[in-house]
């Protein structure tokens, strides 16, 4: 007999805040960031995926009946026993730990990894999460303005992706985050930004304000001593860096909607830091920043992920679960699909999980937009998202239209290379090369490339849809792929070029979805005309 399904809440964004449980064998504190985790084996995730593609499918009855985080608990909280039997393994070890629903993470410094696990407590762990995980901080490739023909300012990705007449009410519950693996970044940065460029035109002065960085939970505002949101801001608030350009592309395309920003809770000896230190480990901070999102009360309802995360094949099928708890949740994840082109083949995760949406890059050349030579792309072959057919059924139709054409395109792969069963990659795009970013001196703007660029980008066209159909007592737009493989019409189809960079394989642009530009990149009147008229308004609006 299968679970009994707890009802979808009345209203979305209650706070389950305090639903955190805290179990050691002392008392402690509210939980902050979470480091050396073990990850319990959860129940009935057999219909994980079922419920949140209902609700995110703009065809099904469930469409934008997002859940509570407390009745996802309920319905996917490992058995009491399973948790008990990593719990008192650590007590034998005299191991502080916390309790936090599915995850046992210790509290004591001990690194998980160092521990000799035995095969009772392997038998109910899906995955280990540590604070030794690999890290990687990769800066975009930034380059003058003399070496772009068209430079994309917020008032051009404003023209060209039709977000003139929308409408942003500042103050409201609307809000977008992003994420970053390290860095901060200096608030006078986005200041100049805004002042320098030409903006969208329903841009207002103040917006550049409507910035914070994330201070609870699971995420950290910076030292007092780097003076992030000072004159004068240290060698550690990155200006020309990742955490820089993606506030600014974000905010730059949906300016008044309140910015979020990102960093792993952790310590940072402002004295004694170096590069080694300051930034954090790959998965264990996508983790925090994941259950961020999941546990938070007023959790925003987009955000966007310019890295490609090195998880484990252990940890990626664990982070594929939670990825869709937020889309059950109701909450919009984008990624950037990478900067290697085809990549031998190979697509970035998280870009690639089907509760992602992946964003590719485009470019202008000669006044038309085009695709950027080395935007990601490719077919999955990553866990949890190597058969599309079964967790991303939005996509099959139009993938398998491009597949079927293949054969004939310049450059194409042979099939038996990549896995032609995978998830397609990218699902949309947005510009990715000639962007213009600022820096915290006078002056100091330039223009870059990298799919960095693009998934704010995107994201920020999200935020705006979002304020629309809040405005009219809707519930936020979720997980967006099964809207927007319903909706390929609402995207400026990109047909020329493609993503072989330097390799000897790329994938092609043509008419409908391909591995380079996904869909297409967005037309946002069309977007939000038919965000409207899907989904019913709120039960207590």
């Amino acid at each position: 007999r299968g679970p009994t399904v707890p009802p979808p809440p009345a209203s979305v964004g209650a706070d389950d805040a305090a639903l955190l449980q805290i179990r050691s064998g002392r008392a402690a504190d509210a939980p902050g960031a979470l480091t050396s985790c073990f990850g319990v084996r959860q129940q009935h995730l057999e219909t994980l995926g079922d419920l949140a593609r209902n609700v995110s499918t703009p065809s099904n009855p469930s469409y934008g009946q997002f859940w509570t985080t407390r009745a996802i608990d309920e319905l996917l909280a490992p058995a009491p026993a399973d948790v008990q039997v990593v719990t008192e393994w650590l007590s034998g070890l005299h191991v502080a730990y916390a309790v936090h629903s599915d995850l046992v993470c210790v509290t004591s410094g001990q690194d998980v990894r160092e521990l000799d696990m035995p095969d009772h407590v392997a038998a109910v762990t899906v995955a280990i999460y540590s604070r030794s995980d690999p890290v990687h901080e990769a800066p975009p490739s930034l380059r003058s303005d003399d070496d772009v023909a068209e430079t994309i300012t917020p008032a051009v990705i404003s023209e060209r992706y039709s977000t003139g007449n929308a409408t942003v009410h500042r103050g409201g519950k609307n809000s977008q985050m992003v994420f970053s693996q390290g860095s901060f970044t200096p608030t006078i940065a986005t200041k100049h930004f805004f002042q320098t460029l030409p903006q969208a035109h329903f841009y207002h002065v103040g917006d550049e304000e409507r910035f914070a960085f994330e201070a609870a939970g699971n995420s950290r505002a910076p030292p007092a001593a780097l003076n992030c949101t000072g004159d004068s801001p240290s060698e550690w608030c990155i200006g020309l860096g990742e955490p820089t350009l993606d506030v600014q592309c974000m905010m730059g395309t949906a300016p008044g909607v309140q910015t979020r920003f990102f960093r792993l809770n952790t310590p940072l000896d402002v004295k004694n830091m170096t590069p080694l230190t300051y930034f954090a480990p790959g998965c264990l901070t996508l983790l925090n920043f994941v259950e961020h999102l999941f546990r938070s009360g007023d959790a925003p309802y987009s955000a966007s992920v310019s890295y490609s995360i090195g998880c484990d094949e252990a940890q990626v099928r664990d982070m594929e679960h939670r990825l869709a708890k937020l889309a059950l949740k109701g909450v919009s994840v984008l990624a950037a699909s990478g900067d290697s082109g085809a990549g031998g083949l190979k697509t970035t995760w998280p870009a690639a999980s089907p509760w992602v949406t992946a964003v590719g890059g485009t470019m202008l050349e000669n006044g038309v937009e085009v695709a950027w030579n080395s935007s990601g792309g490719g077919f999955s072959a990553h866990p949890g998202s190597d058969r599309r057919d079964a967790v991303a059924p939005w996509q099959a139709a139009a993938v398998d239209e491009y597949l079927a054409k293949l054969p004939g395109l310049p450059a194409a792969p042979p099939a038996a290379n990549f896995n032609r069963h995978g998830v397609g990659v990218p699902d949309v795009a947005a510009f990715g090369s000639g962007t213009v970013t600022c820096g915290p001196a006078d002056g100091a703007c330039g223009t870059g490339e990298g799919t960095s660029y693009s998934s704010p980008t995107f994201a920020g066209v999200v935020a705006l849809l979002n304020e629309a159909r809040l405005e009219a007592g809707m519930p936020p737009m979720g997980c967006l792929n099964p809207f927007l493989y319903q909706h390929r019409e609402a995207f400026q189809d990109i047909t020329v070029g493609n993503n072989k960079d330097s390799g000897s394989y790329g994938f092609e642009a043509i008419a409908g979805w391909d591995a380079v530009t996904g869909l297409g990149t967005p037309n946002f009147e069309m977007l939000r005309a038919r965000a409207l008229a899907r989904g019913k308004p709120h039960a207590a609006a």
